[in-house]
């Protein structure tokens, strides 16, 4: 069956992961919104994994498209070339994402997602999402002790609680950037307006880590309107594995963090959203110094304190593209 102007899109980007990305994608066929198209852009696989390709697209429909840009054995682009290129390639009014190494949990994501979108004149949709490693479930809640911020505005719709039909609420940018200090809305359980995503510029290709962080936080800043399920939509997949994320040290992640910090603060149209940027980028500035102090560079140290802020700030954030941080 042909789409030619499907609901949503759902990018997917993905490099030598074909036994993770089947379980993503049949969790994506299993939605009950069927008006979809989910298209793969592949990140310079190896030729094995391009191989396995091919018994995997027989078990789905033309609704899925594989993008393949590179050729097996050439240098990865990154998740933000890939996401981007992905994003090109949609045709609809809205983009879902999913990682190839995790999976949605709730078969009513998008049907749900696309009509409160719809209905709320919203341009940007999060929701909760659970850690788990197998059967056991590592991270119940991926926004702890955020509860105050994230029910703090207008409960949308109107179903009855006893009826456990999905809730919703109205998110203010500032409670949103309150959260994202420490809590990052993972990409698996965004949906935005694919328009929303264009005037921002999509995903920022110049950092090589965090450019979830990046966009998370400007997709707030430019929307209209902010909403939140509190539902966990999503599984993330905490079980170990080979990742370009997993592989950073906490250092690297602390520069790729100021870096994009400092994107934001260049980018952003509202002062809420800037304070929260300096805000994660003072934490990660604190890391780099005290990783310097302990390599005996404390002339280094010193002076990349000296440009931290005087007061005293929150805890620490949680990394982009990993689990979240609970602090102590």
């Amino acid at each position: 069956m042909t789409h030619s102007n499907p609901r949503v899109s759902i990018v997917t980007a993905t490099h030598n992961r074909a036994h993770l990305l089947r379980d993503a994608l049949l969790a994506i066929r299993d939605q009950t919104l069927a008006d979809f198209e989910a298209i793969v852009v592949d990140d310079a696989s190896d030729e094995a994994t391009g191989t396995a390709y091919d018994p995997l697209f027989a078990e789905l429909d033309d609704r899925f498209v594989l993008a393949q840009p590179a050729r097996a054995g050439d240098r990865p682009a990154g998740p933000a070339v890939s996401r981007n290129r992905g994003v090109e390639l949609t045709r609809s009014e809205f983009v879902a994402f999913c990682d190839d190494d995790d999976q949605w949990r709730l078969n009513d994501h998008l049907a749900f997602g696309i009509d409160m979108l719809r209905r709320h004149d919203a341009d940007f949709l999060f929701a909760n999402m659970r850690g788990e490693c197998g059967d056991d479930i590592t991270i119940p809640d991926w926004f702890p002790n955020a509860r105050k911020q994230l029910h703090s505005g207008k409960r949308l719709n109107e179903a009855p609680v006893l009826y456990e039909a999905p809730v919703l609420y109205e998110v203010a940018r500032p409670a949103f950037m309150q959260v994202v200090r420490r809590h990052l809305p993972h990409l698996n359980g965004c949906i935005m307006r694919r328009d929303l995503l264009e005037r921002i510029g999509g995903f920022w290709e110049d950092t090589p880590f965090q450019e979830d962080l990046d966009l998370v936080i400007r997709a707030a800043d430019a929307a209209r309107r902010i909403v939140y399920r509190p539902d966990a939509v999503a599984r993330f997949n905490t079980a170990p594995r080979a990742s370009f994320a997993m592989s950073l040290s906490s250092v690297q992640r602390s520069l790729s963090a100021v870096l994009v910090c400092a994107h934001v603060m260049t980018r952003a149209e509202h002062a809420t959203t800037r304070r929260c940027a300096r805000h994660i980028e003072a934490w990660h500035r604190r890391v780099i110094a005290d990783h310097l102090l302990d390599q005996n560079s404390r002339a280094a140290a010193t002076l990349l304190r000296t440009l931290l802020p005087q007061r005293r700030e929150a805890a620490q954030p949680q990394p982009a593209s990993a689990s979240p941080v609970t602090p102590t």
